[in-house]
């Protein structure tokens, strides 16, 4: 099913943050997340990382969300298309994340 967003494709950070916003308008993840923090008018996106995945070719998204005074929302993937792939509540203690992927990964 196509996105409806407005810059299939893009990966410009404006750009991106226009489609988590349509994405926000146009489905109930605001309402089934039960964050209704995302649709304040105040959204940005702290870091925007890109992810590499044979699943979802050529990849996807992972928006770190915030409010307008830099507090954590929600972490949000999404192809580069504008298709939701998940959502993830931040609004909890700040977990620290290892910058060494052999510690993220517990060693494996």
């Amino acid at each position: 099913m196509p996105a409806n967003v407005p810059y299939p494709g893009s990966t410009e950070s404006g750009r991106v943050l226009s489609h988590v916003r349509a994405l926000l308008r146009n489905t109930k993840i605001v309402e089934s997340s039960e964050i209704p923090e995302l649709s304040d008018k105040g959204l940005r996106a702290r870091r925007i990382l890109r992810v590499a995945s044979p699943l979802i070719p050529p990849g996807y998204l992972v928006l770190e969300l915030t409010d307008s005074s830099g507090r954590p929302l929600a972490n949000l993937a999404m192809t580069a298309e504008g298709q939701f792939v998940m959502l993830e509540d931040a609004r909890g203690p700040e977990m620290p994340r290892p910058l060494a992927l052999d510690d993220a990964a517990g060693g494996c």
